[in-house]
């Protein structure tokens, strides 16, 4: 084998290295995440029943999850290759008649959960992104933790990259995940119990892969070029 050869693939496995991004982030949920339960937010650990519930005030359960939505480092873009959102089922109650939808809803400076992130019914088309329809279906019977579709992981990355805005002044936002049922229950133990971010053995996880700067690419292909041209000099 020539050694222009071995040059020409050893620099194409130096672009290819610079290529990717650094390692995915995983983002820990904030303990400002809750439950919206008719009208009134609950915080902490107590906030974990996603579905319906009993006590006062009884009836529909919605869970906000909330992460800071990370920095791009050096040669990164604010566009989001791939992501995936981890949610641990602690228990499954029997008897429900919905599905559970998880939403994607815009991006805020502070962490609150706000009265105004509750919804529950069907398709909310004011949510800026619908991440995955039924991602705890009415037959469920898993716990641990839930990750969505590979549909779903692609309507999170683009959802993200949305947030982060073409200019990535999102970068260091809050943004809110809602996962809420498919209709209004009425008042009955069903649903899920959660791991919210108080929970240290399993909290909501964010995992983000961002793309790297066109540049990077371009010192590669550059390198590789002027590599074969001073061979071709000789």
């Amino acid at each position: 084998m020539s050694i222009t050869l071995v040059r020409l693939g050893f620099l194409c496995a130096i672009a290819a290295l610079c290529l990717q991004a650094r390692a995915a982030i995983v983002v820990t949920g904030d303990p400002a995440d809750a439950s919206i339960r008719k009208g009134t937010i609950v915080n902490g650990i107590n906030a974990k029943r996603i579905g319906a519930g009993t006590s006062s005030p009884s009836g529909s359960r919605v869970g906000v999850f909330v992460f800071l939505l990370p920095t791009p480092g050096p040669g990164e873009l604010p566009i989001v290759s791939s992501a995936d959102f981890a949610l641990n089922i602690q228990t499954n109650f029997a008897g429900a008649t919905y599905n559970l939808d998880l939403y994607g809803l815009n991006a805020r400076a502070a962490p609150d959960v706000l009265i105004t992130d509750g919804y529950v019914g069907t398709s909310d088309n004011k949510a800026p992104a619908l991440i995955q329809d039924n991602f705890v279906p009415i037959d469920n019977t898993l716990t641990g933790f839930m990750h969505p579709s590979a549909a779903g992981d692609s309507a999170l990355a683009k959802y993200l990259t949305g947030q982060y805005g073409a200019d990535g002044s999102g970068a260091g936002k809050y943004v809110f995940f809602r996962l809420n049922s498919d209709i209004d229950p009425p008042s009955e133990n069903t649903g899920v119990d959660v791991s919210m971010a108080e929970d240290s053995m399993a909290p909501p996880l964010l995992t983000i892969t961002l793309v790297p700067e066109p540049g990077i690419l371009v010192f590669g292909i550059l390198s590789l070029a002027l590599s074969i041209r001073r061979r071709r000099c000789r």
